[in-house]
């Protein structure tokens, strides 16, 4: 269990986080973090990423609702399998994962589903590469909501899928494939516009353009 309390790390080294606690802390620009290992990652305060982390290992980013706690990500986070956002249970705040740089599924992987189950908001981008699929799997406590900002890339295939519901307000732009298979979308006025391509499957849509 470590206590950042503000700390800003950084540096041409490796942060190697295995397991346990970190509060308040900013991983600096260009810093480089593996989370790897089954044991769940824990945050707490306001937490900020300007760096690249690596998913390596399927377990859970656990947010604390203890307090009104945040995960903002500014720089690259890149799943290389499946990712659990999680809230903390037992505690009466919202736990929140921002994404204002790039989630990322790289080349090869697969299918990877990213379960949704804290508060998620997206101005930022999802990019799938060739041979990678990004499943965004709201639960059906929690919700994902991508505001105007968003953009979807990559020769691979973005994916909306049952379990949950998901909003989208203002403009998305889409310069890969968006799937939507099965799940309930409250658009609330977006305009869905780019070079992409997007394929509805299943699912309803709610007052777009």
């Amino acid at each position: 269990r470590g206590y950042g309390l503000m700390a800003t790390w950084t540096g041409p080294g490796l942060f190697r986080w295995i397991g346990g606690e970190i509060n308040s802390f900013t991983f600096g620009a260009g810093f480089q973090v593996e989370m790897s290992g089954m044991a769940d990652k824990n945050v707490s305060g306001n937490c900020t990423n300007l760096g690249t982390i690596h998913w390596l290992d399927a377990a859970a980013l656990v947010i604390s609702s203890s307090s009104a706690s945040t995960f903002n990500n500014f720089g690259q986070f890149i799943l290389q399998t499946n990712c659990t956002l999680a809230r903390q249970s037992g505690g009466p705040a919202q736990s929140t994962f921002n994404n204002f740089g790039t989630l990322v599924a790289p080349a090869g992987v697969g299918t990877l589903p990213l379960v949704v189950g804290c508060e998620f908001y997206n101005q930022g981008t999802l990019r799938a590469d060739t041979n990678a699929v990004l499943e965004m799997r709201p639960s059906s406590f929690a919700g994902a909501g991508f505001q105007g900002g968003t953009v979807f890339e990559g020769a691979g295939l973005v994916r909306f899928t049952g379990g949950g519901n998901f909003s989208c307000s203002g403009t998305m732009l889409v310069n890969g494939t968006v799937e939507l298979a099965d799940s309930s979308a409250y658009t609330l006025m977006a305009i869905w516009t780019g070079p992409g391509l997007f394929r509805w499957l299943g699912g309803g849509l709610d007052s777009f353009t």
